[in-house]
């Protein structure tokens, strides 16, 4: 496992026995109580569920999620009942072994290890769930980054709007180990995300429905240029609209 530092308490003290592997065994008894209401637990396993077999249908092979922090399967646990091949990934054996004990529990694969590291976890996903705060159960920045950096190595893909759903079907469809970020907004801009996906990744591909020529997408071509030329294996490629006039004359018929 990573190493992490020791969880202190607000005045800096250390917390003797809570570690990324002992945690749970502090409140394993309780974790069911404290959390049932903190997420819709249908809605979410049913939305996870449709996006899994969306991307999993596109690649012809039989949905499968990942879930980080699985805990005592709260979520695991009715999505692997669903049908979903479910890979639950924690660092506490208590948590693991109460997953284990319930009902349904023997329908996910359990794996011990520290999400840092999701090599550890073997399989290809169509879906990598994080629920609520389980991203801050790693205390350090670093480790916080491992994790996210194994979400795609061959390109970026940057999209918005419903750009981002075709991004996605493509990459699903092609089988390319790619990064799809959804910018979600152009103003503000999450720099920092592109900025360190492009470096990682070396490549990047821009995706919108407005024309090519003065697209906003020429301003993010600009933008990863400037803060990730020396770590570019690749031109930054656009995929945009036809360079074609907006008949003024039919503008309301377009509407």
């Amino acid at each position: 496992m990573a190493a992490m530092a020791p969880p202190s308490d607000p005045r800096g003290r250390p917390l003797d026995g809570f570690a990324a592997d002992t945690y749970g065994d502090r409140f394993v008894d309780v974790y069911d109580d404290w959390y049932p209401d903190v997420t819709d637990t249908e809605a979410c396993v049913a939305t996870v569920e449709a996006l899994a077999r969306d991307v999993a249908t596109r690649r012809g092979t039989e949905p499968r999620v990942l879930e980080l922090g699985v805990g005592t399967g709260r979520l695991a646990i009715p999505l692997a009942e669903r049908g979903v091949h479910v890979t639950g990934l924690d660092a506490s054996p208590a948590m693991l072994a109460a997953m284990a004990a319930k009902p349904g529990g023997e329908r996910v694969r359990a794996v011990l290890g520290d999400m840092a590291d999701l090599a550890q976890a073997d399989q290809r996903f169509d879906v990598v769930l994080v629920a609520y705060n389980t991203l801050f159960n790693l205390v350090e920045e670093g480790a916080q980054q491992r994790c996210l950096d194994r979400s795609g190595d061959a390109l970026t893909v940057l999209a918005y709007g419903t750009m981002v759903h075709v991004a996605l079907a493509a990459v699903a469809e092609s089988g390319t180990d790619a990064e799809v970020i959804d910018l979600r907004t152009l103003i503000p801009l999450d720099v920092d995300a592109i900025v360190a996906s492009v470096r990682r990744t070396g490549r990047c591909l821009i995706v919108h429905e407005a024309t090519l020529t003065s697209g906003f997408g020429a301003e993010l071509a600009a933008l990863v240029q400037r803060n990730c030329f020396w770590h570019l294996e690749a031109p930054v490629l656009r995929v945009a609209g036809w360079d074609t006039p907006y008949p003024r004359a039919q503008q309301w018929h377009y509407f």
